[in-house]
């Protein structure tokens, strides 16, 4: 059942690459808007008289007040995708949510490896602030994994980068499947945790993309000898 229709204004947005933006939305209703890391929300549009409502993973950790970040793909032929890149600002865009239990298990009791592609970098951007600046992860290493076809598409690479300079347990790789101006890690993501990680019995795995990604990740933890009970994934579909 539908939680309570929460009131949103978009106050900003940008595109972090070709086809790809990100939100920031303000929220309007005076109560305030709780969530746990990793949940997602229900956006509402009208597409002529019928109501649309698709699924977007919330970008921003929960410690962000008043207003929540969405990152999307913009689809071809898709209405929902199409209408909020679309926005210019200052519009009224109505959600409902939380929802999803795509949480990091907690108390943190291992350190954390986190392996994404494309937009499925979202619920982990809100994850992995939320650990660093709770200190939940106090002393656990937590490694992200990000793969992406072409340079050009890489998503928050800059403040990536900035959280491995600053925080010594935060140890970020990036990765291109389809390279061609490219000096850094080739090749998919699953291939760059055999070559990185060295003790699967220290690490919790959560994989977020598109469900041959997940699948074939989640093949290849188990081959390196994670647990499968330690291994919690999400399909973007």
């Amino acid at each position: 059942m539908p939680t309570p229709i929460f009131q949103t204004t978009l106050e900003s947005s940008y595109e972090l690459c070709k086809g790809t933006k990100h939100f920031l939305f303000r929220l309007k209703d005076p109560l305030p808007f709780a969530f746990k890391a990793g949940q997602f929300v229900m956006v509402h549009a009208m597409n002529g008289p019928k109501l649309e409502r698709r699924p977007y993973s919330i970008a921003s950790p929960p410690s962000l007040k008043g207003a929540i970040e969405l990152c999307l793909n913009r689809v071809e032929g898709g209405f929902m995708s199409n209408y909020l890149c679309d926005l210019k600002g200052d519009e009224a865009v109505p959600m409902d949510g939380p929802y999803g239990k795509f949480l990091v298990r907690e108390p943190i009791e291992r350190g954390v490896l986190f392996v994404a592609t494309g937009t499925g970098i979202a619920p982990f951007r809100s994850q992995i602030h939320d650990l660093l600046e709770s200190g939940k992860a106090e002393g656990k290493e937590i490694w992200l994994f990000f793969g992406i076809r072409y340079e050009t598409d890489i998503l928050y690479e800059s403040e990536w980068k900035k959280l491995a300079a600053q925080r010594p347990n935060f140890h970020y790789t990036q990765t291109i499947s389809r390279p061609k101006n490219w000096t850094g890690e080739v090749g998919y993501v699953q291939e760059k945790i055999k070559k990185f990680i060295t003790d699967p019995n220290g690490l919790d795995v959560y994989i977020c993309g598109l469900p041959k990604m997940v699948e074939d990740v989640q093949a290849t933890c188990l081959a390196m000898g994670f647990p499968k009970e330690r291994i919690t994934f999400e399909k973007y579909t």
